[in-house]
């Protein structure tokens, strides 16, 4: 006689009305289900730091001891406190340095020379009172960019024809405080507005 299991599966000369796989799946949940109920109003187990196989629970966040993931070090929210501005590990002194640094490294693929720290730039700012030296406009108004007093684009042939010269291009010798507009307007002409002399360079 052929029985048929609920799934649809014939069992040919078998005593039992399952297949095999639907029979183990039937004995597992009957044997948690049996293990759930004698667990249920069992108010004598130990739980929590008195059980035997306590670990110590979830970590803490090391900043406000909320409990959190097991991979973590911090909660959401100190992690994202964390990573901002100056704590993030890729920080680079902020916008104004990221600038200068991708200046620098132009100036550097064209083997210019020179260089100088955002630290010096501040205190140039600081020295002509956060002024633009052509346009006479102080921040927050205006924007402070970096001019080269000598551009970039005709350095070489300058450094030519100065050979006393001791700096290089991209040192903070050759840089003076403009606003965005007259740093634009001034293009590739060599004027000098810290001594108030300008040269047009041919």
């Amino acid at each position: 006689m052929e029985n048929e299991c609920w799934c649809g599966k014939l069992l040919s000369k078998s005593r039992y009305r399952t297949c095999k796989k639907h029979r183990l799946f039937r004995e597992e949940t009957e044997r948690n289900r049996k293990l759930s109920q004698s667990l249920i109003g069992n108010t004598n187990a130990p739980r929590g730091e008195d059980s035997p196989h306590w670990r110590g629970g979830k970590p803490k966040c090391i900043d406000c001891d909320v409990k959190i993931f097991y991979t973590s070090k911090r909660c959401r929210t100190c992690s994202d406190t964390w990573k901002k501005g100056e704590n993030n590990p890729n920080w680079k002194g902020g916008y104004e340095n990221t600038l200068l640094i991708n200046r620098q490294r132009i100036i550097k693929k064209k083997n210019l020379g020179g260089h100088f720290t955002l630290e010096r730039w501040n205190n140039l700012k600081k020295k002509y009172d956060y002024m633009c030296l052509s346009c006479k406009g102080r921040e927050p108004k205006i924007t402070l960019s970096v001019d080269h007093i000598v551009p970039v684009s005709v350095w070489e042939s300058w450094i030519k024809m100065h050979t006393d010269v001791k700096y290089q291009c991209n040192d903070i010798e050759n840089i003076q405080p403009l606003c965005r507009s007259c740093n634009s307007r001034k293009r590739d002409s060599i004027i000098n507005f810290i001594n108030n002399k300008c040269l047009i360079h041919n």
